[in-house]
């Protein structure tokens, strides 16, 4: 394989968080191995993981770890109890030794084998890079959210982009990630600091990057659960560093779409036993079911099919309002006791 060589001080270090990611691993590591560019290092960090990620991980490392090609795994527990995605990032980024830093989840991977090379060029000349993304679909209800996505975010300019992906160094020099925080700490770090404090935009390059999202009901369940229980720490942190119009904006985004769902579920099954219920039932159904029309609408045609409709309903309208519920109701009892569990189940 040919590679494009530069000089040491052009090191990309790519950090890859993981939690029981044995079926990913390998295609990632394989992908960045295929990479036309060197050196490179790759800093795995593990939160915890159950099942084989670590083994694979290690045969990986012997099978491909080289001179220019370097891959590091370390284990978060090694360094402290905190094992948010955040903070294995930030034992990533202390343990790396790349002037340029690119950030990928154990289920990316790039789709072209210069889009290291891409990343670097661009990271040259600007502070922070953005790539193009697309979702690569195994399954049903994988397919059911690439849909889902599409209808709620494809009039927003970044739309199929990902801005969360690669800086220089020197941009975490005075803060990095927020360890406090077990979701949206990118958010927190690239669009909340970066963006809204430092002024500085992303610039978005040709280069695209594969990602899957979660294939198993199981899978969406524990992450919509994930996503409830650590959502108030993130809220808080809004509330006392941002504006109040921003705060409200950031709860609606995060915390409303799963609201109407679960009030027109709660009021369904209070209907069952007390017809006072009734009354107030009609309505919020009825907004509801507008609001279901609308989001139909708006997927894309090659979604729109009966199946896909109907996944849509039983994980939108039934399990992520029971789940991120469920979710959110631990997090507010976590919270009173002083102790969140911030990381994935």
């Amino acid at each position: 394989m040919t590679v494009s060589s530069e000089p040491k001080s052009e090191i990309a270090s790519i950090i890859i968080p993981t939690l029981n990611e044995e079926a990913n691993i390998e295609r990632v590591i394989k992908s960045l191995y295929d990479q036309d560019y060197r050196p490179m290092e790759i800093v795995i960090v593990d939160g915890g993981s159950t099942d084989g990620t670590l083994n694979k991980a290690h045969d990986l490392q012997r099978k491909y770890s080289n001179e220019s090609f370097v891959i590091k795994i370390l284990r978060g527990v090694d360094f402290g109890k905190t094992l948010t995605p955040a903070n294995l990032k930030n034992i990533g980024i202390e343990k790396s030794c790349g002037d340029y830093l690119i950030f990928l989840d154990a289920d990316m991977f790039p789709l072209e084998k210069f889009f290291i090379s891409k990343v670097v060029k661009a990271l040259r000349n600007y502070p922070w890079v953005g790539v193009k993304i697309k979702t690569v679909i195994d399954t049903r209800i994988e397919k059911a959210i690439v849909a889902e996505g599409s209808a709620f975010y494809r009039d927003s300019p970044e739309y199929g982009k990902r801005k969360y992906c690669a800086i220089k160094r020197e941009l975490v020099k005075k803060r990095a990630f927020d360890p406090s925080l077990g979701i949206y700490e990118d958010v927190d770090f690239f669009e909340d600091y970066l963006e809204r404090k430092l002024r500085l935009k992303p610039f978005f390059i040709d280069a695209l990057l594969g990602m899957h999202d979660v294939h198993t009901f199981k899978q969406f369940c524990r992450r919509e659960r994930w996503y409830g229980r650590a959502i108030l720490p993130y809220v808080l942190k809004r509330l006392k560093d941002s504006p109040k119009q921003y705060c409200i904006k950031v709860m609606i985004e995060r915390i409303a779409p799963i609201l109407l769902p679960f009030l027109a579920l709660i009021f369904a099954c209070l209907a069952l036993t007390e017809t006072s219920f009734y009354y107030m039932l009609v309505p919020i159904l009825g907004l509801f079911l507008y609001r279901r029309i609308r989001f139909f609408k708006k997927i894309p045609a090659e979604y729109r099919t009966p199946d896909i409709l109907l996944l849509l309903t039983v994980l939108g309208c039934i399990i992520r309002p029971v789940t991120y519920g469920f979710g959110l109701i631990e997090g507010l009892f976590g919270y009173l006791r002083g102790s969140i569990k911030l990381t994935r189940d």
